[in-house]
């Protein structure tokens, strides 16, 4: 929360903290360390760290067939790749496609994540069929598991693809979903 809030001397010290136990700990942990470490670097403008912590993760990632098989750390890799200034989205949008593969798969409670992130990565790369599909699969297990934010943000996205579509009915129908979510 820290890193995203802008409080960076409280976010690098949660990071020191999260890096010192995770070397004491597997690599799941190292893996969520060096994620963490590396966004809080691109945020504070270290863009080289952050993409080498970023990196590393990956390739933790990449290298065991544990970690690989997790839904949520996919996901993890997604938007680390995505989001950072690393700026890969070739690569977010694989490791996306294998959360979705694997939340489907293991009836994981974090498909609808999944979906929402493929969603706003389609809508971002032009291919707003795909976003509005990935989107509306979402919609109905986010609500059923009662992840209204997840929900929120399906429709949000089919909203601004049909507002750029000058589908304003359908717009405004999901903006007026979401906002009784909220």
């Amino acid at each position: 929360a820290a890193i995203e809030a802008g409080p960076f001397g409280e976010a690098s010290l949660a990071v020191a903290r999260m890096a010192a136990l995770a070397e004491r700990s597997d690599d799941t942990a190292r893996f969520r360390a060096d994620c963490s470490a590396g966004y809080l670097g691109w945020r504070r403008g270290d863009p080289d760290h952050g993409a080498r912590l970023i990196r590393r993760a990956v390739a933790r990632l990449e290298a065991d067939p544990l970690l690989a098989s997790r839904p949520e750390l996919q996901l993890d890799s997604a938007w680390a790749w995505a989001w950072s200034n690393i700026g890969d989205h070739d690569r977010a949008r694989a490791c996306c496609g294998r959360a979705v593969e694997l939340a489907r798969s293991q009836g994981a409670g974090r498909l609808p994540d999944a979906l929402v992130l493929a969603a706003c990565m389609d809508r971002d790369a032009g291919r707003w069929p795909s976003a509005l599909a990935h989107g509306s699969q979402a919609l109905d297990p986010a609500l059923a598991t009662g992840q209204l934010t997840v929900a929120c943000e399906a429709l949000i996205t089919a909203g601004e693809i049909e507002a750029a579509q000058g589908r304003d009915e359908d717009c405004l129908r999901h903006a007026r979903q979401a906002d009784l979510l909220t």
